[in-house]
């Protein structure tokens, strides 16, 4: 919240006084924009090294991972793009955000089911 008050009044400078202020404008974008980022993938990380059970399920309404902490659901129309990387399945979703799919269990048949669904939800594949 502080780091959009500061965005917000940097707005405001701006507007008020034709300047643009950047310690305000640093500050309030390392704190609305970079630390959760940074957060977000600290936490994933320490998930990943953990080894705890992450289950996904695709259907034809979208994407949605879930562990013993948390539970995410996306629709196709939350992702622009899928990747088939070795390994993985990368699900763009703009920007710099992406949720990767892990396809080790997978059959290659299984793997393909997976990119027609999401193809059908209007996914770019790649």
């Amino acid at each position: 919240m502080t780091g959009w008050a500061l965005l917000l009044l940097t707005a405001s400078l701006l507007v008020v006084t034709g300047e643009l202020e950047p310690m305000p404008l640093a500050g309030g974008a390392l704190l609305a924009l970079a630390l959760p980022v940074f957060l977000h993938t600290s936490t994933a990380r320490q998930a990943a090294r953990s080894g705890r059970l992450t289950t996904y399920e695709i259907s034809e309404q979208g994407l949605a991972s879930s562990s013993a902490e948390s539970r995410h659901a996306y629709t196709w129309k939350a992702f622009r793009s899928v990747e088939r990387l070795s390994g993985q399945l990368l699900f763009g979703m703009g920007g710099a955000r992406f949720v990767p799919v892990p396809t080790g269990g997978l059959s290659a048949a299984q793997i393909d089911q997976v990119l027609a669904a999401a193809s059908a939800g209007g996914l770019r594949v790649g």
